[in-house]
């Protein structure tokens, strides 16, 4: 979600640029002749996200901090979780940016120390965690740590 969210708001510092829209001054700008492109998006990407996690609403990008989910199904671990509850996504770091504009490719990599999620209602299907056989309903939380995103 959260990368889907720095490229929109990549694309639409591009477009500002073009059609001469003024982005707010929270979302710094990078110049495409830069010759340290890569390092310029990812430092001021790890500056805005903060700022992107509590929604543009001008822009039509909601919040996302917290993130509420009614339903999420994970194939990796059965499960389906309803009104999901998670509050780290404002804490992603990029670590690694690299864009080509001839080619139109974008590719990142972030990392989160810690992902925690909670959610009201469970249910695990042929559920596997850590080797474990495990099913049931009720309430949990589910606390992942170092996370590797590559996108």
């Amino acid at each position: 979600m959260i990368v889907s969210v720095i490229l929109s708001v990549g694309c639409l510092a591009r477009l500002a640029s073009v059609i001469g829209l003024d982005l707010p001054s929270y979302i710094p700008k990078c110049s495409l002749s830069d010759p340290q492109l890569n390092n310029c998006i990812k430092e001021k990407a790890n500056i805005v996200i903060p700022k992107i996690a509590e929604g543009i609403p001008e822009f039509g990008i909601p919040s996302i901090s917290p993130i509420k989910v009614k339903k999420a199904e994970s194939k990796v671990l059965n499960l389906i979780s309803y009104d999901a509850y998670c509050d780290d996504l404002k804490d992603i770091k990029v670590t690694t940016a690299y864009f080509d504009i001839k080619k139109g490719e974008a590719q990142f990599t972030m990392h989160l120390d810690r992902l925690t999620v909670m959610s009201q209602n469970y249910t695990f299907t042929n559920g596997m965690v850590l080797g474990l056989p495990i099913s049931g309903h009720g309430e949990y939380n589910m606390t992942m740590v170092g996370i590797t995103i590559n996108y």
